[in-house]
């Protein structure tokens, strides 16, 4: 979808924001544009130091007791279609 739109059309949109909207709006958009970005980042970094870590234990942390229970009790598939060919060839 975006393959199709080109320089001249980017350009062409970017005419008619400048006269629809004037300059300086423009320039108090991109500055908030700009003060959103850096808040953003802000809190894509708090994020990183604080939840992040944790979250890499939790998706390291082994299996628990009942996640192996629960292994354990199934039949391997192996087992059931050799179990399944045997009373097929009686």
């Amino acid at each position: 979808m975006l393959n199709s739109v080109g320089l001249p059309e980017v350009i062409i949109v970017g005419l008619i924001l400048v006269i629809a909207l004037g300059s300086k709006k423009i320039n108090s958009l991109a500055r908030r544009l700009g003060e959103s970005s850096k808040e953003l980042t802000k809190v894509k970094k708090e994020y990183d130091k604080t939840i992040g870590p944790a979250k890499k234990k939790a998706d390291n942390k082994p299996a628990s007791k009942v996640d192996k229970i629960e292994k354990k009790d199934k039949p391997d598939e192996k087992k059931k279609t050799d179990s399944a060919q045997k009373s097929e060839n009686k």
